[in-house]
């Protein structure tokens, strides 16, 4: 359990220090006068082809995936979910750690076209919000 309470901690810190407000500067004619706004942005929509690694149940929802050049890419939540990553384990399999639950065999090691961004929710099930890597649309890759 405190291997499990550890990697939250990490997780949800190393979360908050990528967060970075951009400012910008600007310069009124009349004056030097300078205004620092917050830049508005659209939440950037990244896509790639990865194949379902493993799926994890602690405090959250962990699915992992890797992509054509072997990197590993973790998401905290699947909107609109038409695939069962997780899968309920046989209760000699269960334990604290993984609550009952690891991957849908049948899915592990399939290739999935992958629409994902980055969205404020919360870490975890109770915990305070941050930003979670979300997948908006998955599709089995041909």
């Amino acid at each position: 359990m405190k291997q499990i309470f550890m990697y939250l901690l990490g997780f949800s810190l190393t979360f908050i220090a990528c967060t970075n407000t951009t400012t910008t500067t600007t310069e009124k004619e009349e004056g030097n006068t300078t205004n620092t706004e917050p830049k508005k942005e659209e939440p950037a929509t990244n896509s790639l082809k990865a194949k379902f690694v493993n799926f994890s149940l602690g405090d959250a929802e962990h699915y992992y995936f890797e992509d054509e050049k072997g990197k590993s890419w973790e998401f905290g939540k699947v909107e609109g979910n038409k695939f069962t990553f997780g899968a309920e384990l046989p209760k000699k399999e269960a334990n604290s750690e993984n609550q009952g639950w690891g991957p849908n065999k049948t899915l592990q090691g399939k290739w999935f076209n992958i629409k994902h961004e980055t969205k404020k929710m919360p870490l975890f099930q109770d915990g305070p919000e941050g930003d979670v890597a979300v997948i908006t649309s998955i599709e089995e890759a041909k």
